[in-house]
């Protein structure tokens, strides 16, 4: 594994990886500093000159590193997986890539929403039925109140003063030209497996783990970031370990080209733009409306997906890997590990869907902070945290405008009382601080106070 490991203080080692690169505590790093990053078991590491560490080509370089050791065992397949960072905050990249983006961002968040969901209709990614939502909530409107902004939903991008503009188009160009960078880093993989003849026989998978960040309110963040140094030989491993929340900095001037900078303010491009990169639909990360939980899943095997470049339609979830792996790699998934019963698997193959066949399966489920939802079928029910079930009927409002619970109170029971059902099964309550709202409505919930 190379990247980001977000999941504790376990080194991804101790889960059953040969080999890690990165950082392992921690949501994030500082993309100029290679001493958060460490590797596992400890060796040789690539030495970059000073100026010249960028976290992302660094995961790159180790990922290679990584498949090659994996080809010296002959007819036994191998699993990298390849975290990259980008385009997590704090927004990091360099100068002469940020710059070309900052036109296509002056044109604001209103316009690029339009554009963008009159060519993912023409892609055919999204039906030519599906309407723009209208602009999403902001998360914490008392953090926009203290930028100055009275209001409960991201402003029309005309309302904002010249100076404002300049300032969050620089933002989001910095988080183009992050993903740009990564883009390059895939492009050296796959570069590396047509070399070695690989191509056509190794599966790929791409997605991002989850809708666009909004933290936390128009304005984005700018974080005074407290990272530990490391002895500079193998790092600390650990990533943005402590912060200090600041409101949006105004960055007018030269101060726009320092943004994003060895030695700067981390950066968030806040939740004006993830409601555009989240287009067409509602809400951000952190919650169960599609905004949250809807993220491009692209799989890559040329030697058994004949069909390039078409579309599936059919819903799959991050939960849908693990037993897809299994399937074509011919492995089991253990009853027990290290004296311990382990949970089963809770997804399916994904396999069907390589030749657009259907998945079987039941219903779907999510939670994150108390923002609930569970699909069967095209019905889907949803919460934000602390407020009522909502329902709709995904063929024909993916975009979540038309609620139907109060329609279908039957239906929001029933699903509503298998989310709770499988809320206990799979330990997401109870936990310390979370308590069923037992004198709430059917089927609604809310986080203890």
């Amino acid at each position: 594994m190379s990247g980001k490991w977000h999941v504790g203080d376990l080194l991804p080692t101790t889960r059953g990886f040969d080999q890690f690169y990165g950082f392992y505590s921690g949501y994030t790093t500082n993309s100029w500093n290679p001493n958060q990053m460490t590797l596992f078991p400890p060796g040789p590491m690539h030495a970059y000159a000073p100026g010249k560490f960028y976290a992302t080509d660094a995961i790159t370089d180790y990922a290679l590193d990584f498949i090659d050791q994996g080809r010296k065992n002959p007819g036994r397949p191998w699993f990298t997986y390849l975290a990259y960072q980008a385009a997590h905050f704090p927004l990091m990249a360099p100068a002469d890539e940020v710059a070309k983006y900052v036109p296509v961002y002056e044109q604001g968040w209103d316009r690029i929403r339009d554009q963008r969901l009159k060519r993912i209709k023409k892609l055919g990614i999204v039906s030519d039925s599906i309407v723009l939502s209208p602009r999403s909530l902001i998360p914490k409107p008392e953090l926009a109140a203290r930028d100055g902004l009275d209001a409960q939903v991201n402003p029309a991008w005309d309302s904002l003063s010249r100076d404002r503009q300049e300032d969050l188009a620089y933002r989001m160009a910095i988080y183009a030209a992050m993903i740009e960078h990564m883009d390059r880093g895939i492009g050296r993989v796959i570069a590396d497996l047509r070399s070695h003849d690989e191509l056509d026989n190794t599966l790929i998978i791409f997605l991002s783990d989850n809708g666009a960040c909004a933290e936390w309110a128009p304005y984005g963040l700018d974080v005074e970031m407290h990272y530990p140094q490391g002895d500079g030989t193998h790092g600390s491993g650990h990533g943005f370990d402590g912060n200090t929340f600041v409101k949006s900095i105004l960055h007018t001037g030269d101060a726009l080209k320092t943004m994003g900078q060895p030695g700067g303010s981390g950066i968030g491009y806040g939740s004006g733009w993830a409601n555009a990169c989240n287009t067409p639909f509602r809400m951000y990360k952190h919650y169960a409306h599609e905004g949250g939980i809807a993220t491009p899943f692209i799989a890559h095997w040329p030697g058994h997906i004949k069909d390039k470049g078409a579309l599936r339609t059919q819903v799959g979830h991050i939960i849908d890997i693990m037993p897809t792996l299994l399937e074509l790699s011919g492995g089991n998934y253990p009853v027990a590990a290290n004296d311990h019963r382990i949970l089963p698997m809770e997804g399916r193959s994904l396999v069907p869907a390589f030749s657009d066949q259907p998945i079987a399966r039941g219903a779907l489920y999510w939670e994150h902070e108390g923002n609930a939802a569970i699909r069967i079928g095209d019905l889907k029910l949803v919460s934000l945290s602390g407020r009522k079930w909502e329902l709709y009927d995904m063929s024909k409002d993916r975009d979540e405008l038309s609620d139907l619970a109060a329609a279908m109170p039957g239906k929001v029971k029933e699903m509503s009382d298998m989310w709770n059902a499988w809320a206990i099964r799979c330990h997401v309550y109870p936990a310390p601080g979370q308590q069923r709202n037992e004198q709430a409505g059917a089927g609604e919930f809310r986080l203890g106070d």
